[in-house]
């Protein structure tokens, strides 16, 4: 089990490579293309990174000179993997809002697309990752995630209160081939009111307002929400 905010990232179990990365038994992406309604929040076309906040990590986003679907440009999420009291942590987190760092405050478009590479990092390993979005429901605030990481309490997903943020954790599992995806690209896309209503089935979707990551190395392009 494991628990995201913005202060603190903490893992219970040691996750060091590939081969302690996800489980052919977890749930796979949709492959739905971005319609010409989609609200792209991302595609490092501007060179800039000032939507990001680093609330965790060593690093900057840093804007790389190749895309998805032959663009120039993509966003590098770099790891910060290491050991703390025995155990090793992600000492990342990255969230994605608007320019001035406001909440998106989308309430018509609950599908997110991404697309996703992975990078090798310097000591040869792939690490695992978490992506996922904060949004408003007619029960509270909750954060819905999708992880790469294996872990057999995440069959069925994993709920957390997180008094601290105020919200509550839904996690799921994502496919082991999203890890294993260093020399293409894999667009991703995830139903989020779906997912919601797996584990509350009478809750209500109001309002996605970011796009959060952590794990690393990881390539993003194209993030966004439409309607399909």
């Amino acid at each position: 089990m494991f628990y995201i905010t913005k202060n603190f990232i903490f893992f219970l179990f040691v996750i060091i490579s590939l081969t302690s990365c996800g489980s052919d038994r977890t749930i796979s992406s949709d492959t739905t293309s971005l319609s010409q309604n989609a609200t792209i929040y991302e595609d490092a076309e501007d060179g800039t990174n000032n939507k990001w906040e680093v609330y965790q990590g060593p690093y900057d986003v840093k804007i790389v000179d190749f895309g998805a679907k032959g663009s120039e440009h993509s966003v590098l999420l770099r790891q910060n993997w290491h050991k703390e009291d025995g155990q090793y942590v992600s000492g990342v987190y990255y969230r994605l809002t608007n320019e001035e760092h406001s909440n998106w405050d989308n309430t018509t478009q609950k599908v997110l697309h991404f697309d996703h590479m992975k990078k090798r990092s310097s000591d040869g390993s792939l690490y695992c990752f978490t992506v996922g979005v904060e949004v408003d429901t007619s029960y509270g605030k909750r954060t819905i995630l999708f992880n790469t990481y294996f872990d057999k309490k995440h069959y069925p997903p994993d709920v957390t209160p997180i008094e601290e943020e105020n919200t509550v954790q839904i996690t799921f599992p994502l496919l082991t081939s999203s890890v294993n995806s260093t020399k293409r690209w894999q667009h991703v896309s995830l139903d989020i009111e779906k997912y919601l209503h797996k584990i509350e089935p009478n809750n209500k979707l109001i309002a996605i307002n970011a796009f959060i990551v952590d794990g690393g190395d990881d390539y993003f392009d194209n993030i966004a929400l439409d309607s399909q």
